[in-house]
């Protein structure tokens, strides 16, 4: 049933847009420039109560068993009971693209195995959308790397944080300022959400202390992933950001807050800010890997044992390993940084004389 001004129940006409209130009053209004979105708005809002399970659960035992053979189904049932607990538990409006790619690229097993999961999760969706629960599927262009070294680590490079920061600013600031948090503390996003104004220490130096953590699947704070306390030391880019957020508040309040009051989201943050549109092909965790590389290259500063106590890694072996999955990309990194040094393009018989040290020859 629609108002009295012909539009469906909670859309009221602003101005030039549309305004949609969820009918249950327990989410703010939103405003759209067309009808058609703030319609879908509402529907996505009555659905978001269903979790990824359970709308799973509802496929494998409705029309699913009569639209594919046997085997098929028992190798969909298999994949299932494997898909991670933090995928399963996501409101089924707000799995992303990146959410899929990541279920994808981490699954045991070889090209194929993944390929075969791909099938399974874009089935699931397909149907979501032809049930109408989804407007769009978020599995239909994931792809499946050739190779069975599962998803590489890609750190953002400082030129990519500060236009991810500039870019959602207006709309987001407090996304610009978790990104720019996460990417000069090295910080978990768990570890983000938890963070509470008096953790920022400015004596004897700059620095925020990472004691909890607190998932975005998990019902209340808990220890960090290595079970311990650690300190990480304030840049000069990152220290004004924290000054900010920190000046003139409770000690006990989070040090980021949404922009209704509520605990600070990635994965909201991330749906928001149309993430997979402007961080293509990076998740969230890659910020930590930026702090993780800029951290490696410090040799003269930071040895290993250093980089474990930042990152919060309970072994060395493991900051090992994670340095090692980095390493392949600092290089790179390395070799454009040389690569840009190189005069313009249109004197070839010069190119390389400002990266060799005046000859252009005698490379072996």
């Amino acid at each position: 049933m629609g108002n009295r001004r012909g539009l469906p129940v909670g859309v009221t006409r602003v101005g030039d847009r549309f305004q949609a209130r969820p009918t249950d009053g327990s989410r703010r209004p939103r405003r759209f420039d067309t009808l058609a979105e703030a319609t879908a708005y509402l529907r996505s809002e009555s659905l978001r109560d269903e979790d990824v399970s359970e709308a799973l659960r509802e496929c494998l035992t409705g029309d699913r068993p009569r639209m594919v053979r046997a085997t098929a189904l028992a190798r969909d049932e298999q994949i299932v009971r494997r898909l991670p607990a933090a995928f399963l538990g996501l409101s089924l409006v707000d799995v992303l693209p990146s959410d899929v790619l990541t279920v994808v690229a981490d699954w045991p097993g070889g090209t194929g195995t993944r390929r075969r999961v791909r099938t399974t999760v874009q089935a699931f969706f397909t149907r979501c959308v032809r049930t109408g629960r989804l407007n769009a599927s978020p599995a239909r262009d994931v792809p499946v790397v050739a190779t069975d070294a599962g998803r590489q680590p890609r750190p953002f490079s400082w030129a990519e944080v500060d236009a991810l920061s500039a870019a959602v600013r207006p709309h987001r600031p407090d996304v610009s300022d978790a990104a720019l948090i996460a990417a000069h503390t090295g910080v978990r996003a768990g570890e983000l959400r938890a963070l509470r104004v008096g953790d920022f220490r400015q004596v004897p130096y700059p620095r925020l202390i990472v004691s909890r953590s607190y998932p975005e699947n998990a019902r209340s704070e808990t220890a960090t992933k290595s079970g311990r306390s650690r300190e990480v030391p304030l840049d000069g880019v990152v220290l004004p950001v924290v000054v900010r957020l920190a000046r003139g508040r409770d000690l006990d309040a989070h040090l980021l807050t949404a922009p209704g009051g509520g605990l600070f989201s990635v994965r909201n943050a991330r749906r928001d800010v149309h993430w997979d549109d402007i961080a293509p092909g990076h998740d969230w965790h890659d910020l930590r890997h930026t702090a993780a590389v800029e951290w490696a290259q410090m040799t003269d500063v930071l040895g290993p044992a250093d980089i474990q106590t930042l990152l919060g890694h309970a072994s060395l072996d493991t900051t090992e390993r994670y340095l090692a999955g980095l390493s392949g990309t600092i290089r790179q990194t390395r070799i454009a940084a040389a690569f840009s040094q190189i005069v313009p393009a249109g004197t070839p018989e010069t190119r390389h004389t400002g990266m060799l040290g005046g000859t252009a020859g005698g490379v072996s």
